[in-house]
C-alpha cells in the first residue's frame, strides 16, 4: 500500500491489498453485505469513495481499477 502527493492532490495505490481483496472472489470468501455479489464486492469500496468525497469533495476524488490483479492469481473481475 501506498501514498504518495500528486500534482492534482494524494494518490492511494492498494492493487492487491485491502480494497482489492474485497474486489476480488479469489480473496473475498465472505458470506455478509460485503460477500457473494458483484454489487456486494464492490460494497467496502464505494464506501470508502463516499467517505473521501464528504471529507475531500467529488472534484478531488478518483478511482482507477484494473480488469484484473496478479494478487494471489491473475483473474479476471
Amino acid at each position: 500500500m501506498r501514498w504518495r502527493l500528486g500534482s492534482m492532490g494524494w494518490k492511494f495505490s492498494a492493487n492487491g491489498y485491502f480494497l482489492d481483496q474485497f474486489l476480488q472472489d479469489v480473496s473475498n470468501k465472505r458470506t455478509d453485505e460485503y460477500g457473494g455479489s458483484i454489487e456486494n464486492h464492490a460494497r467496502f469500496t464505494l464506501e470508502v469513495i463516499d467517505a473521501v468525497v464528504s471529507a475531500i469533495g467529488a472534484e478531488k476524488t478518483g478511482i482507477r481499477l484494473t480488469s484484473w490483479s496478479p494478487f494471489q492469481a491473475p483473474r479476471v473481475i
